[in-house]
Order: structure tokens, then C-alpha cells, then sequence
């Protein structure tokens, strides 16, 4: 077992006890992850004579937070079980849960970033406001959620470990080891506009065959399919005149 631990201690006295633990060859230490190996009865007090609370079912867990006391040839260990039971447990029949870190944060902004967070670390704690930190059994499988928008900064990526992650608001991590997960966030892009004009070459188009056809060819009187006619054919050498004209520049009285 290493010495040196990766948990956060709530004050010296906390540290004595786990030093001493780890002097004295103690299996466990306050704030460590345990589960039990087979179903295990949970007492008042440490002792074979302590009034069971429960019995937890094997593969239960919990965190030690209380112990060791020696009695009646067992070593106790208080725990807190996720279940809700708080009590006295024999070591014999526990073993360590591996936990690891979650870090969550954000940048631009760098904090008060609202992340959901799911499912509930092992202090059950969930969603919270960047930046903060979860802590959670190993293999759990994690999912974040960043909002859209933050600061008037628009959700770009996630990072793990300040490496491009995921694209996507919501992701999920895997725990298999310490992580930092940071949502990033920037500018929205500046808004842009579309204006369609239309060109010279067009409109010049559409006045010279307004004109011709209105001034040298309907007086005569058409039908309404011929003047269609007339007008399609018109536009179109109209336009290749139009076109030559604007390409080559001839001179005037020049012919196409």
C-alpha cells in the first residue's frame, strides 16, 4: 500500500491517523474507497456484540470514515455505505476500491460555468459551477454536459488533460485515471450578409428588349406565342452582343 495517498485530509488530526495506519501496517485509512467481500453485517458499535443496523450484500461499498478500534479478535472499521447505513464493519471482509479524480473547468470564461454531471461521484455529488471536482469509483463512465453559450462565448470543444477531446456539448469519460475535463468556449463568429445585385450586362439586357419589342415589333400585332418567341430569341443575341461588347471593347462602328 502507498504512503502517500492522493486524497485531500480535512485537518492535521485526519493526517496523524493515516500515518500512524500506514505505519502500523493498517490495511485501510480514513476517506478510503472499500467494498465488502462477502455479505457483511453492519453494527453500532465495534464489537460481535454491537446491535446490527444491516447487513451489506457483497460487492457493496463505502468510505471508511472512522478506525481502526481492535475487539473481540476483528479489526472495525466505521464506514459510511452508499446506501445510507453508517457503522461498524470487520476488516477481514473488505477490500480497496481504486477511485480517481475529476476535474472539471472551463475556459473563456475561465469559472462560473454551470456543468451537469452524471452519475453522483461517491460523496454524492452531481452537477456543479466550474471549477470543481468529482471523485469516482474506476471503469465509471461519466457524462458531461456544457451549455451552449457562456459569457456570450459560444461552446467550442472539449479538452482532457489539455488535449482536443470532443466537439459535442455532452460527452462521457471512462475513469482510469486522474482527468482534467475542460469545456472551451469563444467569440461566435461576426454576422455576415448576402446582397445579390445584379449586373450591369442584365439589366441592359432586359431595357434593350423592353424596347425593341415594345417599340418596333408589338405595333404590328402578335400572338401571344410568337411574341414569346420573339422575345426569347431577341434576349438571347442581345446577350451575346451585350457579352462580345463588354469582352472585346470594339471601337465604334465596329460589327460583331
Amino acid at each position: 500500500m502507498s504512503v502517500l495517498k492522493t486524497c485531500h485530509f480535512r485537518n492535521i488530526a485526519l493526517c496523524i491517523i493515516c500515518t500512524l495506519s500506514v505505519i502500523r501496517g493498517m490495511a485501510f485509512t480514513i476517506e478510503d474507497r472499500v467494498k465488502c467481500t462477502a455479505n457483511l453485517n453492519v453494527r453500532a458499535t465495534p464489537s460481535t456484540s454491537g446491535t446490527i443496523l444491516t447487513t451489506e450484500t457483497a460487492g457493496a461499498r463505502g468510505i471508511i470514515i472512522d478506525g481502526p478500534q481492535a475487539a473481540n479478535g476483528f479489526t472495525w472499521w466505521k464506514i459510511t455505505w452508499d446506501n445510507g447505513y453508517i457503522g461498524w464493519s470487520a476488516e477481514s471482509f473488505l477490500t480497496l476500491v481504486t477511485t480517481y479524480s475529476l476535474n472539471i473547468a472551463s475556459s473563456n470564461p475561465n469559472s462560473g460555468v454551470y456543468v451537469y454531471v452524471g452519475p453522483n461521484d461517491i460523496l454524492k455529488r452531481a452537477d456543479g459551477t466550474t471549477p470543481f471536482n468529482r471523485v469516482f469509483d474506476a471503469s465509471t463512465v461519466v457524462t458531461l454536459i456544457a451549455p451552449t453559450t457562456a459569457g456570450g462565448n459560444n461552446f467550442v470543444k472539449w479538452t482532457r488533460n489539455g488535449v482536443d477531446y470532443d466537439l459535442n456539448r455532452t460527452t462521457t469519460v471512462t475513469m482510469s485515471a486522474n482527468y482534467t475535463m475542460t469545456a472551451i468556449f469563444a467569440l461566435p463568429p461576426p454576422v455576415t450578409h448576402v446582397i445579390t445585385v445584379a449586373s450591369f450586362a442584365t439589366r441592359l439586357l432586359d431595357v434593350a428588349t423592353f424596347v425593341l419589342c415594345d417599340e418596333l415589333i408589338y405595333p404590328f400585332g402578335i400572338t401571344r406565342l410568337k411574341r414569346f418567341v420573339v422575345e426569347a430569341s431577341l434576349r438571347t443575341g442581345l446577350f451575346l452582343a451585350i457579352r462580345r461588347a463588354f469582352l472585346f471593347a470594339l471601337p465604334v462602328g465596329g460589327c460583331f
